[in-house]
């Protein structure tokens, strides 16, 4: 059986999960690569698809900051989600 992409407001709450710091960066990225490793996958959604191969690399560090992807970039793919 094919497995799904998680709906956009699904992703959606993940986002805002991680802004609110519920969630830990490392989880998501968990998270995020269980889907991006899943051959099972049917991408039907690209917008989707993009945000997650993102937050699967939300946890890496960069070398002018903290991390590779900072707040600004979860409110972008919030905006890009909900188009």
């Amino acid at each position: 059986m094919m497995s799904t992409l998680p709906s956009r407001q699904e992703i959606i709450e993940v986002i805002k999960q991680l802004q609110t710091g519920t969630i830990k960066r490392s989880q998501v990225a968990k998270w995020a690569f269980t889907i991006i490793d899943d051959d099972e996958i049917r991408v039907t959604d690209q917008t989707s698809w993009k945000v997650i191969q993102g937050l699967g690399a939300v946890d890496l560090p960069a070398s002018d900051h903290d991390y590779l992807y900072s707040f600004d970039d979860f409110d972008d793919w919030l905006n890009t989600l909900r188009s």
